[in-house]
């Protein structure tokens, strides 16, 4: 005599599951017996009458059904949402509920979770795989790597921690991506020389904003040549000249302003013709 199982202590994985019921689905027409194959398949018979009712309250096309509960669909369910997440939230500029939207509005919803909570698991999982898989890739790859010289171009972000980050411009590889408690120049200093730890690089030159962190980071500890990034070159290059313009212009608008004469809207446009040519200028010199 046998007993039947009716505690089910043991955690299903939705594959194993699929796997089960495409067991059962076939086998039950051979064996029109539930608690026979619940034996067989060595599943607690009300865990297997969970599934079979489950299956039949998918608010669904019976074909989409069959597919997405079947081991093969079950598969092509994992790596969509995988996908979704890795295109939408990482790739991409979106969030975990644009991911949650997209299972709603696809109907994918009736074989997926697509509330927050259970996407904000698997966002953090994924991006802990993508963290340890480039761990190991900088690893092996910088064994192989050539001896090369880079630039490193070095700035900071706040949402809403400070995080330090540095690409390598050339091939806009990331080298240095991390929180830290503060900006100054050895939290700098000690950051980048573990990013590069293990890969065969020199840097000899960082371009940065004008911070005094940075600028100590890049020029006494590391004793390195420093380049002010693009804005910072043409805010030095406006600082000459911007006043005496403005100083134009603001004389010119009052002449218009108190007499509408001819000569005073001719004398407003000449200055704002002139400040326009000077700031092509600038645009010209900074793009040579």
């Amino acid at each position: 005599m046998t007993t039947e199982k009716q505690s089910d202590p043991k955690r299903w994985g939705r594959r194993e599951m699929a796997e089960k019921m495409a067991e059962y689905d076939q086998e039950y027409l051979q064996t029109p017996s539930q608690r026979q194959l619940a034996e067989q398949l060595d599943v607690p018979r009300s865990t297997l009458q969970h599934w079979v009712a489950r299956k039949k309250d998918i608010e669904a096309d019976p074909d989409l059904v069959t597919f997405f509960e079947s081991p093969v669909g079950v598969a092509f369910l994992h790596r969509l949402v995988l996908a979704a997440h890795l295109v939408i939230t990482l790739v991409g500029p979106g969030g975990i509920r644009l991911v949650c939207l997209f299972l709603e509005l696809t109907g994918l919803n009736h074989f997926v979770a697509a509330s927050y909570r259970p996407h904000w698991q698997v966002a953090v999982g994924l991006e802990q795989a993508i963290d340890e898989f480039d761990q190991a890739e900088k690893e092996r790859l910088g064994q192989t790597m050539k001896s090369k010289q880079i630039t490193v171009c070095e700035d900071e972000t706040f949402h809403p921690e400070t995080c330090l980050v540095a690409i390598e411009p050339v091939s806009n590889f990331i080298l240095l991506e991390q929180y830290a408690e503060d900006r100054k120049a050895d939290t700098w200093t000690n950051a980048l020389t573990e990013a590069t730890r293990g890969l065969p690089v020199e840097v000899i030159q960082s371009t940065s904003d004008e911070g005094r962190g940075l600028l100590h980071h890049v020029k006494a500890d590391l004793g390195l040549h420093h380049s002010p990034d693009l804005f910072h070159v043409q805010h030095e290059l406006v600082k000459g000249t911007r006043g005496a313009l403005a100083s134009k212009v603001r004389q010119a608008t009052k002449l218009v302003e108190k007499a509408p004469t001819p000569a005073a809207q001719q004398a407003l446009e000449t200055a704002i013709q002139q400040q326009q040519r000077t700031q092509q200028s600038i645009r010209d010199i900074s793009a040579a």
